[in-house]
């Protein structure tokens, strides 16, 4: 069996602090620029080399335009030692664009103090963190891996009472990460705006509200800040290789890597995260961000191609591994331990149990598996378990299931941008529903008389609306829900979709008033006569004429009335029907 246990750790990234007011890495460079706007020269200077970057990006299909402050800072450090870069030895350089502008130096000094003052986090900005809790209770020592440099999970640990290593006492000792007493292991791979390196070459942690990257110890040692941007991604510091092999190390035994905001551009750790992935076939993944799927497919589906692939990309160990949940970390932290990450280890155990029987020879049921995955967004698992399925003919005798899992694969699909996929399962749904046989029933209660509906399932056996909508009311939740907090471009591509789905939802709550499914006839008429003005006045003229008949004596006229009357319900529910998909709308 596949458990999440020790065998689940956290790996953060820019976007997992963005909450607790610590800009993202495009956002830095923003506040940067509004942060040195009243610095004329410097201010020209930042401008410049910003324009610079943007079009470089352009020309070269960079993802966009838009500078994060890995590349500004990268930019600025090989400036300001452009003398030294042996590669401008083999050019014949006409012009420096940057020529009478600032020196970068004082830039890049002030950009790291601002980078370090902007990772300064409030206690009262973690709230949305709390949820750690709950993983710390179950898989205590949690193992946190961030390459974020802010204070946001240290916060956390002070303000909810939580005990943490991260490798220091006063000074960095990696053996405080062998022992269990710790709530929480924080393994800081960039390091850290607490941590710093003396110019004698010792690693110590201050935990100083300074909003300077250097430092001078009471020792009389001066203090560097150990935060390691991309030019220094190599740089000899000890517990940041040391923290790299752990990192190996642990992807290489874990069963679930929960990933939060990072975009995986070090080539190192997508490395890392390949390797480990070959090693270790039980290595699943759940990547948060609002673009975990294009950061999916873009940098972890395929290796990068070669020159001698001729651009054919190969697909990656951790193809099929890896859960995208397109939304903020804030969204779905507080349904991520008893949600995602429990449906999907028990959709993984459910296919493994039904691969052994399929190697037996034994007979299996795909469809069980279905649920679990669309429950927890593993869209590229649906499609492949899709392919060992007949899934109309499954659909039209489990019409309850055929409606949870679509509205759950439309939204899920959409939200993943991929939209052929969210109108497909759509299209299916509504083509069976509309041509499905439609049971309508007219019954005789001891109060009054009432209506029923539902799905027909084939023979004389049928599927009350009521039924149908007690088991899909959570999967309409959860529509409910990520529509909320959906991109409103992505809502815009499939909006007819979605509305007919709510109108679905609408149709089968208007039949969730009674336990057994029924409307009293009075509360139908109530309910129908908006839309359907001319039937219903029929269906109570026919009311009327039915309570006079009972009155008489003999009751074959009233059964004959009554047959009427249900010839009407089912006039009506038909029209119903075919308003939710927009028949002849």
């Amino acid at each position: 069996m596949i458990g999440l246990g020790v065998d689940t750790i956290f790996f953060l990234g820019a976007g997992a602090s963005v909450k607790a007011g610590v800009p993202d890495t495009f956002g830095l460079v923003e506040t940067f620029k509004a942060h040195v706007s009243d610095q004329a020269e410097t201010s020209q200077a930042l401008t410049k080399i910003l324009e610079i970057l943007e079009d470089w990006k352009r020309t070269n299909d960079e993802g966009g335009q838009r500078v994060d402050i890995e590349l500004l800072l990268e930019t600025l450090e090989r400036l300001d030692r452009k003398d030294k870069d042996i590669l401008l030895k083999f050019y014949e350089v006409a012009r420096y664009k940057l020529s009478g502008y600032s020196e970068k130096r004082p830039i890049i000094t002030q950009l790291k103090d601002f980078v370090k003052a902007e990772g300064i986090v409030p206690s009262e900005n973690i709230s949305y963190l709390e949820h750690f809790l709950g993983f710390v209770t179950d898989y205590k020592p949690l193992d946190i891996f961030s390459v974020n440099y802010d204070i946001s999970v240290e916060q956390f640990c002070n303000t909810f009472k939580t005990s943490y290593t991260d490798g220091f006492d006063n000074k960095w000792n990696p053996k405080l990460f062998e022992e269990n007493r710790f709530d929480i292991r924080l393994y800081k791979l960039h390091g850290s705006i607490m941590w710093y390196r003396t110019d004698r070459g010792d690693y110590v942690k201050i935990p100083t509200l300074s909003r300077h990257s250097e430092t001078e110890l009471i020792t009389g040692e001066r203090a560097d800040t150990l935060m390691l941007y991309p030019m220094r991604k190599w740089e000899y510091a000890e517990p940041l290789l040391e923290l790299l092999l752990v990192l190996k190390r642990r992807l290489e035994n874990a069963g679930f890597v929960i990933v939060v905001g990072y975009s995986f551009r070090d080539d190192h750790i997508r490395n890392i995260f390949w390797d480990a992935a070959i090693r270790n076939p039980k290595l699943n993944i759940i990547l948060i961000s609002p673009s975990a799927h294009r950061i999916y497919k873009g940098r972890l589906m395929t290796y990068e191609a070669t020159e001698h692939q001729n651009a054919t990309k190969i697909p990656s160990a951790l193809k099929g591994r890896v859960v995208c949940l397109p939304y903020k970390f804030e969204d779905v932290f507080s349904e991520l331990r008893k949600h995602y990450a429990y449906r999907l280890r028990e959709g993984l155990n459910l296919e493994s149990a039904e691969s052994r029987k399929e190697i037996r020879g034994e007979e299996t049921n795909w469809t069980q598996i279905l649920k679990a995955y669309v429950d927890c967004n593993h869209m590229e698992k649906v499609q492949d378990i899709e392919t060992k399925i007949d899934m109309s003919a499954f659909f039209t005798v489990n019409p309850t299931m055929m409606v949870d899992l679509t509205v759950g694969a439309v939204v899920n699909y959409s939200s993943l941008e991929d939209y052929e996929q969210a109108r497909r399962w759509y299209d299916r749904m509504r083509k069976l529903i509309l041509y499905n046989p439609l049971n309508v029933e007219i019954t005789q209660s001891v109060r009054e008389l009432g209506v029923r509906a539902g799905f027909k399932i084939g023979g004389n056996s049928y599927l009350t609306f009521k039924q149908v909508y007690d088991n899909t009311r959570h999967a309409f939740k959860d529509f409910d829900f990520k529509k909320s907090i959906m991109p409103l471009d992505r809502l815009a591509e499939v909006g007819s979709q979605f509305e007919a789905l709510q109108r679905l939802n609408r149709y089968l709550t208007s039949w969730s008033e009674q336990q057994d499914g029924y409307l009293t006839a009075s509360k139908y008429i109530e309910k129908r006569r908006q839309h359907h003005a001319n039937d219903i006045d029929e269906f109570g003229d026919r009311l009327r004429e039915y309570t006079e008949r009972l009155a008489l004596p003999g009751r074959d006229q009233a059964a004959e009335i009554q047959t009427l009357m249900l010839d009407v319900a089912k006039r009506i529910e038909i029209k119903e029907i075919q308003n939710v998909f927009d028949v002849d709308r």
